[in-house]
């Protein structure tokens, strides 16, 4: 039941992430999730790390942390029960809507999926969607495995909590205003990541061979006041920019492909769907007491494959732009303008941009879209 309600949580969340946001800010948008997020786990780790400050043993954690957890999470049913509103109804600051929605139904979505699967860009894109979650498991098993309970709980703290500063700085870097092509300024944020996982993953393979890890013999239980201790840590630390900074990389170059409410939604779930496989299989290996050397070494490929697919998409198939691309999307009005004066888009298109508008507000609209606008427009090509 956890997994299927998690599964909808992250596939709603990721959909307002790609569909709400304009062009410019969908990395920020992406990353405020993700703060939230590690804002919430962060509180968790001080609770667990409260509990068990004086825990020097490889035990458990106490009944009462979970149970504070679970309190915690249930009041999220009623902040989203009260604090969503639908997607028709989204207006941005400048008074224009996301899109004209039109009723849809079960086949339909289901068709929608599939038709993902038939795209060459989305092919591509699967490795680096597939291994974005699973350094979550061998460093979550390491960290069980080599420290004691109290040791682990401050791991988790920083854990979560580099989840906070890192991925505001690179939602800073895909969103900067100094370069001018989304494809550069994306280049940019999976590039970095890349050197950071492959480095980091790196020095953990450099790290189990140094203080020959071995998962069949007694775990060391090391506590933070010995020598053994801080490698592991930094480690783990820059695990948490992985495991955050990847996913947004992945999320940021989906949702840079439309901005087509409908399309949003299927990579929404495509992407949650993907990740969880991935996921499901670094813990399918990792439970079959796999050595973590060879883990390591797995991951670490699996990494650098997902990077080049990253990488690849991002540089051939992101836009500088999706809108007047997209029959139902109305585009925000400083992008309209702004297109029109830079004679990127007629007067045609500008027209009907404005009609969209108005349908969606409820109003007849002059005329319907040629089917020449778009071919007419000159927008600027990945390539």
């Amino acid at each position: 039941m956890l997994g299927i309600s998690a599964g909808f949580l992250w596939t709603g969340a990721g959909f307002i992430q790609f569909a709400y946001a304009d062009e410019d800010s969908k990395a920020m948008y992406i990353t405020v999730q993700w703060v939230l997020t590690s804002l919430g786990g962060t509180v968790g780790a001080f609770i667990s790390f409260g509990a068990n400050f004086h825990q020097t043993e490889a035990t458990g954690v106490s009944n009462a942390v979970y149970a504070v957890f679970i309190v915690i999470m249930c009041s999220a049913i009623v902040v989203a029960a009260f604090g969503l509103k639908h997607p028709e109804d989204i207006v941005r600051d400048d008074g224009t809507h996301l899109a004209i929605f039109h009723p849809t139904d079960f086949w339909t979505e289901v068709k929608g999926v599939a038709a993902c699967f038939t795209e060459m860009r989305i092919l591509i894109l699967l490795p680096g969607m597939f291994c974005a979650e699973i350094v979550l498991v061998l460093m979550s098993s390491l960290n069980g495995y080599f420290f004691d309970l109290r040791t682990r709980s401050l791991n988790n703290i920083v854990f979560e909590f580099i989840m906070i500063p890192a991925p505001l700085a690179l939602a800073w870097a895909m969103d900067n205003k100094f370069m001018k092509r989304r494809r550069n300024k994306g280049m940019l944020g999976v590039t970095i990541m890349t050197v950071i996982s492959l480095a980091t993953y790196a020095g953990v393979l450099g790290w189990i061979y140094h203080y020959d890890i071995d998962r069949t013999a007694t775990p060391p239980a090391v506590d933070w006041d010995e020598s053994t201790f801080a490698s592991g840590f930094v480690l783990y630390l820059l695990s948490g920019t992985i495991y955050s900074g990847f996913q947004i990389c992945g999320q940021w170059t989906l949702s840079a492909l439309s901005n087509d409410p409908y399309k949003c939604a299927r990579y929404a779930g495509l992407f949650k769907g993907t990740t969880s496989l991935g996921l499901m299989a670094a813990f399918l290996m990792d439970s079959k007491g796999v050595s973590y050397s060879i883990q390591t070494i797995v991951h670490l490929v699996l990494y650098a494959i997902g990077a080049v697919s990253l990488l690849s998409v991002t540089w051939f198939c992101v836009r500088d732009t999706n809108y007047f691309l997209e029959a139902d999307v109305i585009a925000p009005e400083h992008v309209t303008e702004q297109a029109f004066v830079n004679g990127i888009i007629t007067e045609e298109v500008l027209s009907h941009e404005k009609e969209k508008e108005r349908k969606r507000e409820g109003e007849d609209p002059a005329g319907q879209r040629p089917e020449s606008v778009v071919a007419e427009t000159s927008l600027p090509s990945a390539a």
